[in-house]
């Protein structure tokens, strides 16, 4: 009996995640034993010490593996947790990664387009000096060139100062005549300024009554609706008075 303790001890501690050991099922193993013991000797005080010393080294492996367990337990969250930091550092790392890779293709698309703008451009700005020399004789050949524009159907005064005066004289007296124009047809504008307000008012009194006719209509649709079905009602019921008699 004394190995057995310690064959049970062992055993449990090397499968200490095995929740599944509790009081109950300790207590019903001790029961057992004592029902398979009880055929065979009598029960006496030493065997109840007996077998509450196991109870009690049941009760000491039980506590023993649920601390195991707990403990177990406790440093498989912590691995899990430092599994997902390392999960999030990399998530991240693979993010900058991802930008990184994005900008060194947008530099390289930059690249290749600037190199082909200086390919394009290269014959032109080795040349720049030559078109520079040659647009400078241009503008003293042009400005040394006297210059004749045609006329014709253009009226070129000769006193032009007399002219001007005509011209201003001419503004003037068109001013005057469209303001004797104004005060003539004055009073016509406010009568035409109350023609449109009447026409406006009218304009919205036609909508009220087209809007008032279509409500109208609307009830004289439901008020069909509901003769007809009083009409019905009334013919069903002297049927029924009929049939009644």
């Amino acid at each position: 009996m004394s190995k057995m303790p310690v064959m049970l001890e062992e055993s449990i501690i090397a499968h200490a995640d095995a929740s599944s050991i509790n009081q109950s099922s300790i207590i019903k193993a001790l029961q057992n034993q004592t029902a398979k013991t009880s055929k065979k000797e009598d029960i006496t005080q030493a065997y109840l010490d007996r077998i509450y010393t196991e109870y009690l080294q049941w009760l000491f492996l039980d506590s023993k593996a649920r601390k195991a367990f707990q403990e177990q337990e406790k440093e498989a969250m912590s691995q899990l947790y430092g599994l997902w930091s390392e999960n999030e550092k990399l998530r991240k790392r693979q993010f900058a990664l991802k930008l990184e890779l994005e900008r060194v293709k947008h530099n390289n698309m930059l690249d290749k387009k600037l190199n082909v703008q200086r390919e394009g451009l290269g014959p032109v700005v080795a040349h720049c000096k030559t078109f520079q020399e040659q647009f400078r004789t241009l503008a003293r050949g042009v400005d040394t060139t006297r210059h004749q524009l045609a006329t014709s159907g253009i009226f070129l005064p000769e006193n032009e100062d007399f002219y001007q005066d005509e011209l201003q004289r001419a503004l003037n007296e068109s001013q005057k005549l469209l303001g004797e124009i104004s005060l003539v047809t004055s009073h016509q504008q406010t009568k035409l300024t109350s023609f449109a307000n009447a026409s406006e008012t009218l304009e919205k009194a036609v909508e009220n009554e087209l809007k008032e006719i279509a409500r109208c209509q609307e009830l004289l649709t439901s008020t069909t609706k509901l003769a007809t079905q009083e009409s019905s009602i009334k013919m069903q019921q002297i049927q029924h008075q009929v049939k009644a008699d």
